[in-house]
């Protein structure tokens, strides 16, 4: 039976026996002084069964200590509560011991309770209970069995006896109680007489003059050998020196694609490889050490990957930029800026450009018949630059996209990802200025070829008469035959998932292509139903009326042919521009449509082409991709050569105008904007 209850008992029985005479006896007795012992009775229980709870929780406290002692755990540190202490422990856990110095007073006159005589004795390296007999001999608190108990097993539980006032222990749960004949009765203290901390030890005494001791924790800390920035190379790896204490964990923070690890007393960094695009190229590598008990200290240190040191031919090195660059050395690196749309200049009537953020490169399609005829190799620098290398010869035609890296499934499967902007990449030995003379007497320079043709033209039919655009979009086209394939196999694609849809090359069902299609696929040829199809941008489908309220004038910077200004979508070289409609006004004797040849103001005879009095260039008849199909027409046959040429203006009736002749005529005329037409660059007015 529990020693409480047993006091409880007693004293109820007591008090009803009394009670109950007085209540038969003497209806009106004074009883105030038996209420008074009665209640002294009940503090001197509740007093016993405090001071028993207490020393319980000492021997509780005791067998904590001594299993920390053993399992060589530290102290992190020692916090005073005034009556007690709190013992915060290496491995997160922690004690509380009573103050030795101050024990629980007695109350009401009482004695005060002195803690039951248990101690301990180390033998080998183990520690074992024992008690302390009134005579002072010292005997081990056994088990059932007879066998020495451990203080790291069960502590004894402990009570004082209602008769004898001397303390009992028991081993087995309290089933069984062995009378230690140590009075429970004497002063008040704690099993724990002191405790103190000197040159990193934590010692404590017991009553009985045992002394323990137990090592703190050394400071918690981590801090880096150095605060200079690391700058590494792509995939370089370099180890840097720590100092920690007092840690039990740590937790590493790093940029993305970093690699951080402990290696003995150092800390290897490693930079990302140059072709992990996602990777960020610089931030901070930071630890946290943490103690069992929670606390942590930091430390970081900047990291970043060193820009490559580009080396070749800076296509922005003038402050210039464009969407089509020209080359003419071969077997040569050139690198730009991939970061900037177009000329990266706002135009009234565009969104004004922002700054884009690449994360992978290739070449699109190139002239030829196998892949690297034109490019032999490209790739992109962590901020941004296409870094590219021409082939032997400098013959042809590329377009390089930069894309987001991020591989798209629907509606096109894409692996390399969404195009963010593409760029024209020209190479030809050299392009020449000419002189262009208008109707007024106006000078401009012109190209002496269209814009994608690698060689001057003569006064006949090539093979090759430059390439071909969509008015308003910067990206350029070769065309189609009848069957839906490229001309002549002169064209390579080197990314399946990004070529042409055979036929048609369109991004939608209809004939309603955004701005945006045009961005992300510049190898698509938007068209739709001939007599409908005068715009690939906007609706397109509708009455000429509402085709017209959807339409942008302003792709190409010159909607009223007074202020013509390069834009983000213009598809000339840098220092080049769309020709605005007066620029070819000389073209004919009086500037207005020619509908015989003699009003066309040319040299020697239409050779597929005219060499233009006016312009001392050659202008070939290259004929123009339908808008319905992408195909090639009014090419040598049959049927004859034409020649159609874009420019940047607009008509009054909403259609864009260009140059539009052949062996017999040249009108000054209006087209649908989703065909294909030649186009020679004037330079920037």
């Amino acid at each position: 039976m529990n020693t409480f209850n047993l006091f409880r008992r007693l004293s109820v029985r007591i008090i009803a026996a009394v009670l109950l005479t007085f209540t038969f006896t003497f209806c009106s007795y004074d009883d105030s002084e038996l209420r008074n012992s009665m209640q002294e009775l009940q503090d001197r229980i509740e007093y016993l069964e405090k001071m028993s709870e207490s020393f319980q929780d000492d021997l509780n406290s005791l067998k904590t200590i001594i299993e920390k002692i053993q399992s060589e755990v530290t102290i992190d540190n020692v916090v005073d509560n005034g009556d007690s202490y709190t013992i915060n422990f290496s491995d997160g856990t922690s004690v509380t011991i009573s103050d030795g110095k101050d024990g629980i007073d007695g109350t009401n006159g009482t004695d005060g309770t002195t803690p039951p005589s248990i101690t301990i004795i180390e033998e080998n390296g183990v520690y074992y209970w024992a008690y302390e007999h009134p005579d002072g001999t010292i005997a081990f608190i056994t088990d059932e069995d007879g066998n020495k108990m451990p203080v790291t097993g069960q502590a004894p539980q402990v009570r004082i006896n209602p008769d004898s006032g001397n303390w009992e222990i028991s081993t087995d749960g309290g089933i069984t109680w062995e009378d230690t004949g140590m009075p429970s009765a004497g002063e008040n203290e704690s099993i724990f007489k002191d405790i103190s901390i000197e040159e990193g030890i934590l010692t404590i005494e017991l009553l009985d003059g045992t002394v323990l001791h137990l090592p703190l924790t050394e400071g918690l800390s981590f801090s880096f050998d150095s605060d200079d920035p690391l700058e590494f190379s792509n995939g370089e790896t370099i180890a840097v020196g720590y100092t920690m204490t007092g840690a039990v964990n740590t937790s590493i923070s790093k940029p993305d694609g970093w690699k951080v690890r402990f290696v003995e007393n150092r800390i290897e960094i490693t930079a990302p490889a140059a072709e992990n695009t996602f990777a960020e190229t610089e931030g901070t590598v930071s630890v946290i050490a943490l103690s069992a008990s929670g606390l942590s200290a930091f430390d970081e240190i900047a990291v970043s990957v060193a820009a490559a040191e580009l080396t070749g031919i800076d296509l922005n090195a003038d402050g210039m930029y464009a969407n089509s660059y020209i080359v003419s050395e071969p077997n040569t690196t050139y690198y730009f800026d991939a970061t900037v749309m177009g000329t990266g200049i706002a135009t009234a009537g565009l969104e004004a450009p922002t700054a884009l953020d690449p994360k992978d490169v290739f070449v699109i399609w190139e002239t030829g018949t196998e892949a690297g005829n034109v490019i032999s190799s490209v790739e992109l620098t962590d901020d941004g630059k296409v870094v590219f290398t021409t082939s032997e010869t400098v013959n042809g035609n590329a377009v390089i996209a930069v894309t987001d890296g991020v591989p798209v499934i629907d509606p096109y499967p894409r692996d390399r990802g969404t195009v963010l902007w593409s760029w024209h990449i020209w190479a030809t030995p050299g392009v020449n200025d000419v002189i262009c003379t208008n109707n007024d007497g106006e000078q401009f320079t012109i190209m002496d070829r269209n814009l994608g043709d690698w060689e001057q033209p003569e006064s006949s039919y090539s093979t090759y008469d430059g390439l071909k655009y969509q008015w308003g979009r910067k990206d350029p086209y070769v065309g189609f035959n009848g069957s839906g394939y490229l001309l002549d196999g002169s064209v390579v694609f080197t990314e399946p998932d990004y070529e042409p849809i055979v036929g048609y090359a369109t991004s939608t069902e209809s004939d309603a292509a955004t701005l945006l299609e045009a961005i992300q696929f510049p190898e698509m040829f938007f068209t739709g139903t001939y007599n409908n199809m005068f715009d690939w941008y906007g609706l397109g489908a509708g009455t000429d009326e509402e085709n017209l309220q959807h339409r942008n004038n302003y792709l190409w910077g010159n909607p009223d042919d007074t202020a013509p200004v390069k834009t983000i979508y213009d598809p000339c070289p840098k220092g080049y521009m769309v020709a605005p409609a007066k620029v070819f006004s000389g073209f004919t004797v009086d500037g207005q449509n020619a509908w015989i040849d003699s009003s066309i103001l040319y040299e020697g005879s239409f050779e597929d082409g005219f060499t233009f009095t006016n312009a001392s260039s050659f202008f070939p008849a290259a004929g123009q991709l339908a808008n319905n199909s992408g195909v090639l027409r009014l090419v040598p046959g049959p049927s004859g050569r034409e020649g159609y040429y874009w420019t940047s203006s607009v008509g009054e009736d909403g259609d864009s105008r260009m140059v539009d002749f052949n062996k017999s005529m040249l009108l000054y005329n209006t087209n649908k904007r989703a065909s294909g037409c030649s186009v020679r660059c004037v330079r920037v007015l």
